[in-house]
C-alpha cells in the first residue's frame, strides 16, 4: 500500500511539472518582441528549464521542507497537497487565469500541516516573509520595468533620429533578450520545480529527480506552452525588443535573487506585472480586463487552495 501511494505521489508531481511547463510564461517577452519565432522561444525556454532544474532548486526546497514546515509530512499529507494544487491549476486553467503554482503548493502544504500536526508545525515568521514577498515582488517588478524602460528611453531611444537607427537599437535589444530570457526561464524552473518536489519522500529529493522533473517541465512547454506564450506575449500589452528587454531584466533579476535566498515567489505574477510596467512606460494600451483577472488570481490563490486542502485534510487525515 505504501509503495502504491508513493507511485501515485510521484505521478502527481510529474503531472504538476508538466502542467507548470505548459503554463510557463517566461519566454513570452522573447516571443512578444516580434523577432523570435515560437519554435525558437520554446527551444530556448526548454534549455533554460533544464539548467534551472539542475542548478537552482536546492534553496527553495530547503525553505519549504525544512523551515516553513518543521515536521516530516506523511504520504497521505503529500498526496492531498499535490491533489489540491492540481485541482486549483485545473480550475484556473479552465477559467483562463494565469495561476501561481508556488502559491498553490504552499497554501496547500500549510493547510495540511495545520490540520494534521497543529500550528506548532508551521514557522509563522517564514510564512509571513513569503506572503510579503508575494505582495511586493509584482509591485517591484512593475516599478523596475517602468524605470528601466524610461532610463533606456531617456539615455538612448529619444536621441535616435532615423528609422534605421531605431531598428539597429531594437535589433541589439533583441540579441540581449537571449541571455536574460534564459536567466528568467532557469530561475522560474528553479522556483516552481523546487516547490513541486519539496515534499516528496526524502529518497526522491535527488539531482536525478531534479533532472527528470526539469525534462517533464520542458516537455510541457514544448508541447502545450504555446497558448500561454502567445497570450502573455501579445494580448496583455504590445511589446517591442527594447520593452521586452526591460521586462526580462527586472523579472529575471527578481526571480534569480529569490531562488538564491530561498524565497519562492510567483514567477507568473512578477512577469505579468513587469509586462504591465513596460506597457505603461511606452504609453501602450493595457488590457484592463486582463489586469483585473491578474489581481483576482493574485489575491485568491493562497486562500482558495488553503480551503480545498483544509476540507480534504479534515476528511481524510
Amino acid at each position: 500500500m505504501e509503495l502504491l501511494l508513493t507511485a501515485i505521489i510521484i505521478s502527481l508531481a510529474l503531472i504538476l511539472a508538466f502542467s507548470d511547463g505548459a503554463n510557463d510564461e517566461s519566454m513570452s517577452p522573447l516571443l512578444g518582441s516580434g523577432i523570435f519565432s515560437m519554435k525558437a522561444a520554446c527551444i530556448i525556454g526548454a534549455l533554460s528549464i533544464i539548467i534551472g532544474a539542475l542548478l537552482l532548486t536546492s534553496r527553495i526546497k530547503h525553505t519549504l521542507s525544512m523551515e516553513l514546515i518543521s515536521v516530516s509530512l506523511s504520504g497521505e499529507a503529500v498526496f492531498i497537497i499535490l491533489v489540491s494544487s492540481l485541482a486549483w491549476l485545473l480550475v484556473t486553467a479552465y477559467m483562463g487565469w494565469p495561476s501561481s503554482l508556488t502559491q498553490a503548493i504552499i497554501g496547500s502544504a500549510v493547510s495540511v500541516a495545520l490540520v494534521k500536526y497543529g500550528i506548532h508545525a508551521i514557522d509563522a515568521n517564514i510564512l509571513f516573509k513569503l506572503v510579503i514577498g508575494w505582495v511586493l515582488s509584482p509591485v517591484v517588478g512593475l516599478v523596475m520595468t517602468f524605470t528601466i524602460y524610461k532610463t533606456l528611453q531617456f539615455a538612448i531611444i529619444r536621441r535616435i533620429k532615423s528609422i534605421s537607427e531605431r531598428e539597429s537599437i531594437e535589433y541589439i535589444a533583441a540579441i540581449m533578450l537571449i541571455p536574460w530570457s534564459m536567466l528568467m526561464g532557469a530561475s522560474r524552473c528553479g522556483n516552481d520545480l523546487a516547490s513541486i518536489l519539496a515534499y516528496l519522500p526524502p529518497q526522491f529529493r535527488t539531482p536525478m529527480i531534479d533532472l527528470i522533473g526539469g525534462g517533464v517541465v520542458a516537455l510541457g512547454l514544448l508541447t502545450l506552452g504555446r497558448r500561454v506564450l502567445r497570450s502573455m506575449g501579445f494580448k496583455l500589452v504590445e511589446l517591442v525588443p527594447s520593452s521586452s528587454l526591460s521586462v526580462l531584466m527586472s523579472s529575471s533579476l527578481i526571480m534569480f535573487l529569490a531562488t538564491q535566498i530561498g524565497i519562492p515567489f510567483s514567477a507568473t505574477h512578477v512577469m505579468s506585472a513587469s509586462i504591465i510596467g513596460a506597457g505603461a512606460a511606452r504609453g501602450s494600451t493595457v488590457s484592463t480586463y486582463n489586469v483585473l483577472k491578474l489581481l483576482v488570481i493574485w489575491m485568491t490563490s493562497f486562500p482558495a487552495v488553503f480551503g480545498i486542502s483544509l476540507v480534504l485534510a479534515e476528511v481524510f487525515l
